[in-house]
């Protein structure tokens, strides 16, 4: 039985329509932060290879060896 397509009375319908809203503001917030924290990820692990690749290319690069001697 759908509350907002009856003869329910006003408040009735008022508050199938903000729970509605409530529930697509949640799923919202939660899409938001599934995504907040997935993009945290891929620049966290991004950041650790540029820091290793950084690393690994002052070891074999001519100017760092020249300056270890």
């Amino acid at each position: 039985m759908n509350i907002l397509e009856d003869d329910s009375g006003l408040f009735s319908k008022i508050r199938a329509g903000l729970s509605i809203t409530f529930d697509v503001i949640t799923i919202e917030s939660t899409l938001k932060d599934i995504v907040n924290e997935v993009f945290s990820l891929i620049e966290k692990t991004f950041d650790e290879e540029i820091s290793t690749l950084e690393d690994k290319f002052k070891k074999e690069s001519w100017v760092y060896q020249i300056e270890k001697k």
